[in-house]
């Protein structure tokens, strides 16, 4: 099949679904019975200037004020091990705990 040929199904698959991308436009191409691959739509889909919708960034909130002072390790934390496979070698250790809101129900 010429690449041609191959544009307009790729136009005709992605005017349907507008969020698919290269691997869902040949997997939708395949089920119609083409014999296509990826890489050649990918190819095509670029060339023809065709992508898919994709997600937005997530947006990093938690940026330090400006002039923000950094606050000192009080418990002078080592994250490194002597060997692989070892915990670090502390003569004192300190208990530390991570906690998450569990959400219980209300009865």
């Amino acid at each position: 099949m010429s690449d041609r040929k191959l544009v307009e199904w790729i136009v005709e698959v992605h005017t349907a679904h507008p969020a698919y991308g290269a691997e869902r436009v040949t997997r939708e191409l395949k089920h119609q019975g083409l014999e296509v691959g990826r890489c050649r739509v990918a190819r095509l889909m670029r060339e023809h200037g065709i992508a898919g919708i994709t997600r937005r960034r997530r947006r990093n909130l938690t940026k330090p004020a400006q002039g923000a002072v950094a606050i000192p390790d009080l418990i002078r934390r080592q994250f490194s091990a002597p060997m692989p496979g070892q915990q670090a070698l502390r003569p004192r250790r300190i208990a530390t705990a991570d906690l998450q809101l569990i959400a219980a129900e209300r009865h």
